[in-house]
């Protein structure tokens, strides 16, 4: 699924036009980006809870050139899903 399909769930069962469907699927995906920058974890009860997680600095290869560099560390988003989530029948 992508973002266009689920705004135009959201069109369809809000009864809005399909900008304004858009621009409110837009405005979800922004704030979740935006509280993940400042708090580091949005938790929706039920649903799930999104994280930021750092991985540490490691040293990796490029086998084919059969060189070593090293990788930094850096903060990647995770999700891990709630009880209903995880229940799908």
């Amino acid at each position: 699924m992508t973002k266009l399909n689920l705004a135009k769930i959201v069109k369809e069962k809000l009864g809005l036009t399909g900008v304004e469907s858009l621009r409110v699927t837009e405005e979800v995906f922004s704030a979740i980006v935006s509280v993940l920058k400042e708090q580091g974890r949005l938790e929706l009860r039920g649903f799930g809870t999104f994280l930021v997680r750092k991985r540490k600095a490691r040293i990796g290869r490029i086998i084919s050139k059969n060189e070593v560099i090293k990788v930094p560390g850096y903060k990647t988003a995770v999700f891990v899903p709630g009880k209903d989530l995880k229940r799908i029948d």
